[in-house]
């Protein structure tokens, strides 16, 4: 059986200890009875994984975004143009 932690924290379920359990129920299982649920776990489920996708998506949109300004950026340092370009200018020109 598939156990998620909606199908007992779901959105107006109410969980009622079954006592005793039947024989065939494992020992260290709790046998409940879940009832009043606003929405079954299956579509809460599914509402909790979609929004994790588009999460995901968003923050590597973000992420490509990021790099790309960091990449402008290095591309564009005007101390490094200036740092070489006096080098070249003082000592570093060779006439062929």
């Amino acid at each position: 059986m598939h156990r998620s932690w909606w199908m007992e924290n779901g959105p107006g379920c109410v969980v009622t200890s079954v006592s005793p359990a039947p024989d065939w129920a494992p020992e260290d299982h709790r046998y409940i009875s879940i009832s009043g649920c606003l929405l079954e776990y299956q579509y809460v489920e599914v509402v909790q994984s979609s929004l994790q996708i588009i999460l995901a998506l968003a923050g590597f949109i973000y992420a490509c975004y990021v790099v790309k300004l960091i990449t402008e950026e290095e591309d564009s340092c005007e101390y490094n143009l200036l740092f070489y370009g006096k080098m070249n200018n003082n000592n570093m020109n060779v006439n062929w």
